[in-house]
């Protein structure tokens, strides 16, 4: 097997990855508008532990089409961008028209930057522990 292509399996879950996070993506961008206009009284607030960082939902959509955009070629993008950030389309229906190695590239680096579990990255991160890491 070739270092650079995954294994069926977790080529699988790279792909239910991806469907997981872009189903969260779609649901904060329909929700709560796009990063241009986002509704800010449904972010996260300070208060509580100053040490414990929690993302917003801005910071959610951002950092999906950061990592998405540094995983994917310029033509990868400009497919990806036109489906789900500029939703050209109705995203939702249109999820098929990204192929699986499109899907599989971007749930891998979902994984690897702990985008995915969304509830674990909603969680946020506790900064005397970072340190130590």
């Amino acid at each position: 097997m070739s270092r650079n292509k995954p294994s069926a399996d977790h080529a699988v879950r790279w792909q239910r990855i991806f469907d997981t996070v872009i189903r969260k993506y779609i649901e904060v961008k329909m929700t709560h508008g796009t990063h241009k206009a986002l509704n800010y009284a449904h972010t996260s607030s300070g208060g509580g532990n100053p040490y414990i960082v929690r993302p917003s939902l801005s910071d959610f959509i951002c950092d999906v089409e950061i990592k998405a955009r540094k995983a994917l070629s310029a033509s990868e993008w400009a497919m990806f961008s036109a489906l789900y950030v500029e939703q050209t389309s109705d995203p939702l229906l249109c999820s098929n028209e990204l192929p699986l190695g499109i899907k599989t590239k971007l749930g891998r680096a979902f994984d690897a930057c702990h985008i995915y579990p969304i509830n674990l990255y909603m969680r946020g991160k506790d900064l005397r522990r970072a340190g130590r890491q």
